[in-house]
């Protein structure tokens, strides 16, 4: 699958998503959710920042689009 192929279906993804909402229907279409991993520490009060070591963002999709 070529970029130009994940732009098109995007693309068209936009369309379809805007037509519902238009329509005044609501689109489950799934979560996004930060995700962070970190040093471990003993205690709640002895976390901060500066012992996150990563973060990426997660998308789990709805099983049946509406």
């Amino acid at each position: 699958m070529s970029d130009t192929d994940v732009m098109a279906v995007l693309n068209n993804l936009t369309k379809v998503l805007k037509r519902h909402l238009e329509n005044g229907e609501i689109v489950r279409f799934g979560d996004f959710q930060i995700a962070l991993s970190s040093e471990g520490v003993e205690t709640e009060n002895q976390f901060n920042v500066s012992l996150i070591k990563g973060s990426k963002v997660t998308f789990c999709p709805v099983r049946v689009l509406i």
